[in-house]
């Protein structure tokens, strides 16, 4: 999901997130109540999404894989995707970039805890460990 209007600003992203997010975990919730192996991606931000990923982890089998990514190569790719017109308005870019190179972002909102068996990918230079490697993990588990 991407908001593409009424978005006032960090408040209005906030709104949207909050509830794309809730639209996000009711999906989640029917599929896996109906037996539906599945795979959910997202930017998942602690606020938002650690408690009901918890709940999730709770009854169902999950594997969590965690990407990581120097910060300064993370930021480097945002500016890029920025400058290159991919992304939309709605991301807040410009606010984004200015925090994330003046250091006052606090990026442990993406650090989720989920208590679930979990596989860290480091995103450096491609995925280490590769692709076959990280579905071998996830089909042990």
């Amino acid at each position: 999901m991407h908001a593409t209007s009424d978005i006032d600003g960090p408040s209005g992203t906030r709104r949207f997130s909050e509830a794309s997010y809730q639209a996000t975990f009711d999906v989640v919730e029917l599929l896996l109540g109906r037996g539906v192996s599945l795979i959910v991606e997202a930017a998942f931000h602690a606020e938002f999404a650690e408690a009901p990923l918890r709940a999730f982890a709770a009854h169902s089998d999950v594997v969590h894989l965690r990407t990581h990514t120097a910060t300064r190569e993370s930021v480097d790719r945002y500016v890029g995707r920025h400058l290159s017109g991919e992304r939309h308005d709605a991301h807040g870019d410009a606010e984004f970039i200015e925090r994330a190179t003046s250091n006052t972002i606090d990026w442990s909102i993406y650090e989720l805890d989920l208590t679930a068996r979990s596989l860290d990918i480091d995103t450096n230079d491609g995925l280490t460990p590769n692709l076959d490697q990280i579905c071998e993990f996830i089909n042990k588990h």
